[in-house]
């Protein structure tokens, strides 16, 4: 089990947007987290990387309570997130960008009196990560002058370049045409073949495509888990959300 949350709850003045979440992700797994929008799906993530607290409950990394940690901590843990809108440093490139994400995780980056070109291990991680999301031919192009897509695609490359052992893309394929989000699909499928993955996403031919277990979140709890089939027939769960706004 590489992640367990144990009653994980987030109450906001009253109102309920995480109610007592029991999730557990495989070593290994592709698993996706889908649900109407307002069901606490990025909420949740925000509790699991740091951004807020809950208002109940655990978060268990690898056994180790995470609860409480600060995102560059949980960071350190080798827990890597792409968000769902796009925070990239615009002006510069696109291995500087990976450059910066692979050296936060550097023992020696906070070292101010020492050279940042000093330190190679990062750029030797920014370019694997270049060359594992085939981007290697706009690795000198500013982050500001790609598409959409290809903004959407560092998203994931960044939080990639800190080696995670756990990665978690909120919604990926956001924006995206259905020949961006099938090069999308292809590239998820391939990074997910050395990591764990937890993946919130609304496009529903990504998500069967792609995971081996579906959480599905309504109103802040889970009405249902299980394996892609299992959550396709279930009769709660069409009714709740794939009867509804699926893609």
């Amino acid at each position: 089990m590489i992640l367990r949350t144990v009653n994980l709850t987030k109450n906001f003045g009253g109102l309920m947007a995480v109610d007592h979440v029991n999730l557990e992700v495989e070593e290994g797994a592709v698993h996706s987290i889908i649900g109407p929008n307002g069901a606490g799906k990025t909420t949740f993530f925000n509790i699991l990387t740091g951004e807020i607290s809950p208002t109940e409950g655990e978060v268990f990394f690898q056994e180790k309570k995470i609860t409480g940690l600060k995102p560059h901590q949980v960071a350190q843990m080798r827990i890597g997130r792409s968000f769902q809108l796009n925070s990239l440093f615009k002006n510069l490139t696109v291995l500087e960008n990976l450059r910066l994400a692979a050296h936060s995780q550097h023992p020696g980056h906070f070292n101010f009196l020492k050279d940042f070109r000093s330190f190679t291990s990062p750029v030797g991680q920014a370019r694997k990560v270049l060359e594992e999301m085939e981007m290697t031919p706009i690795a000198a192009k500013k982050a500001g002058e790609l598409s959409h897509a290809g903004q959407r695609t560092l998203e994931v490359a960044i939080a990639l370049a800190g080696n995670p052992l756990l990665l978690l893309l909120d919604e990926p394929t956001s924006g995206m045409s259905p020949e961006e989000t099938i090069r999308m699909i292809r590239l998820i499928k391939k990074i997910a073949k050395q990591r764990a993955m937890v993946v919130i996403e609304h496009n529903m031919k990504l998500v069967w495509s792609i995971s081996s277990v579906i959480t599905v979140l309504h109103q802040g709890q889970v009405i249902a888990t299980g394996p892609p089939s299992q959550i396709e027939k279930n009769a709660e769960v069409r009714k709740a959300y794939l009867g509804g706004d699926a893609e």
